[in-house]
């Protein structure tokens, strides 16, 4: 009888099917991997941004008057951030506080003083808001406007908080005089 033969693979074809397989699945790790870091790597950059933006947006109200008579807020706005902003651009919107609050939107119906006003880095710009205006109507509420919750009672102290172009804020209190 002769010598017998096993049937099956040699151990070096088999060698190198370990390595193809080993290959083949290393650069399909690598391509997904390479993949997830891209699409991370993209939403860390915007958040970064977003940060960014937000951190170099500052305002502040160094002064401020509301007289009841005239029903107009004097306003003086600082810009102490490093990036310009426009106010009254329709991405800004005004909270009054007393015994009730009132958010209504600053654009150029309620901005008495000027329309669209941009403010860069450092300046100090005034403004005038007419709390009786017809834009001035308190959102959720029926029929209020910002001038019915400061007419409340003279002497009382309010709140005004600003939110600029939805990044940055800035309140200050105020009591209403004659």
């Amino acid at each position: 009888m002769g010598p017998r033969y096993r049937k099956g693979i040699t151990p070096i074809i088999a060698v190198i099917l370990v390595v193809m397989i080993t290959v083949a699945a290393a650069s399909a790790m690598f391509f997904w991997f390479n993949r997830l870091q891209g699409q991370s790597q993209g939403t860390t950059e915007q958040a970064q941004t977003v940060l960014l933006e937000r951190a170099a947006t500052c305002i502040e109200i160094p002064n401020m008057t509301h007289n009841i008579t005239s029903n107009v807020s004097a306003i003086t706005i600082q810009n102490c951030g490093t990036t310009q902003f426009i106010l009254g651009d329709d991405n800004d919107n005004a909270l009054v506080t007393a015994a009730q609050s009132c958010s209504f939107p600053l654009n150029c119906t309620t901005i008495v003083s000027s329309c669209s006003v941009t403010v860069p880095p450092g300046i100090f710009t005034q403004i005038d808001i007419n709390m009786s205006s017809p834009a001035a109507m308190c959102s959720g509420t029926s029929g209020r406007r910002a001038s019915d919750i400061l007419f409340g009672r003279e002497g009382q102290q309010n709140q005004i908080l600003l939110s600029i172009d939805r990044r940055a804020t800035t309140s200050r209190a105020f009591v209403p005089h004659k």
